[in-house]
């Protein structure tokens, strides 16, 4: 044991006693309780006490079987029906399946994540004492993302008898509130995925002509930044946000528009600098064929 203050010399020291386990075996990560500093040691020379590099502090281990199966106070209440172990990367449940069991991790993690044009876009990384799967119970739809166990994880099934005397009580009303906020929590994680993906495919600057209708009559404008998913439209008449409204978009090398089903994401109704942010409105796609994105994408990439 290291004594004194001075951090210089702990650093040392702990770096000296996880060194002698370097390519001998795996390594364990442990956190302080005090400051949440990461500290490694090897597997298999894992002693009773450890110092924290960091804020110095000294705290015993507890035995890996106490901490595993250990969830948060809060979710000890649960009556579970049974319980599930998980290897990394294994799937408890896929995208679009139906099946509406509730879980909850009792250790390790879970990642929850979407399919978006063939690629794989996570929404969510949870954690021991988190519930998922309450959408598919509570909405009746299928399931909006894929549940996927990240390292070793054991999850525990929540008894669906007391799933269902417990909402059978609530009354018709509080029902479809709940109903209500399942839908919006499954649509809030459409819009982080969206946001993901808008990321990774920035929007490329280019002008096509295009034509949408608002309340009083047709609107011809010009785009100023499109993708395969979205596009910005500039207009002094920006529809409000959350509208949604059909595009006509005429693509160079093409007679015919695009037709496409849009909502406003965001708008620009007033502006300081004209020509750099113009008034107008960042729309996305809601409804798009396959083969008009491949068109919208090889025009972007000046393929045609």
């Amino acid at each position: 044991m290291v004594h004194g203050d001075d951090r210089t010399c702990v650093k040392a020291a702990v770096a000296a006693f996880v060194g002698r386990g370097q390519g001998e075996g795996k390594k364990v990560c442990i956190r302080c309780a005090s400051c949440k500093a990461r500290i490694v040691l090897p597997a298999d020379e894992r002693p009773s006490e450890v110092c924290c590099p960091e804020c110095l502090a000294v705290g015993r281990l507890r035995s890996r079987s106490s901490c595993r199966h250990r969830i948060p106070r809060s979710q000890k209440m649960l009556p579970i029906s049974g319980h599930e172990t998980y290897e990394d990367g294994q799937v408890i449940y896929e995208e679009n399946s139906h099946g509406d069991w509730i879980y909850v991790i009792e250790y390790g993690q879970v990642e929850l994540s979407r399919t978006v044009e063939g690629q794989k876009v996570v929404a969510q990384l949870l954690e021991a004492g988190d519930v998922f799967g309450a959408l598919g119970y509570l909405s009746r739809e299928p399931r909006e993302t894929t549940a996927q166990a990240v390292g070793k994880t054991e999850v525990g099934v929540i008894d669906r008898t007391f799933i269902d005397e417990e909402f059978n009580k609530l009354s018709g009303r509080f029902r479809i509130i709940l109903k209500s906020v399942a839908l919006k929590s499954a649509r809030m994680i459409e819009m982080l995925v969206e946001e993901k993906v808008r990321r990774r495919k920035p929007r490329t600057p280019l002008s096509f002509s295009l034509t949408f209708r608002n309340q009083k009559s047709l609107i011809k404008a010009t785009s100023r930044d499109v993708n395969g998913l979205g596009v910005f439209i500039k207009t002094d008449k920006p529809l409000e946000k959350g509208a949604h409204f059909n595009l006509k978009l005429l693509l160079p090398g093409y007679s015919e528009p695009l037709r496409l089903g849009c909502e406003v994401v965001w708008r620009r109704s007033q502006t300081h600098d004209p020509k750099g942010a113009p008034l107008g409105m960042g729309v996305k796609f809601i409804q798009i064929t396959e083969e008009d994105r491949r068109r919208m994408e090889k025009a972007i990439d000046g393929k045609i």
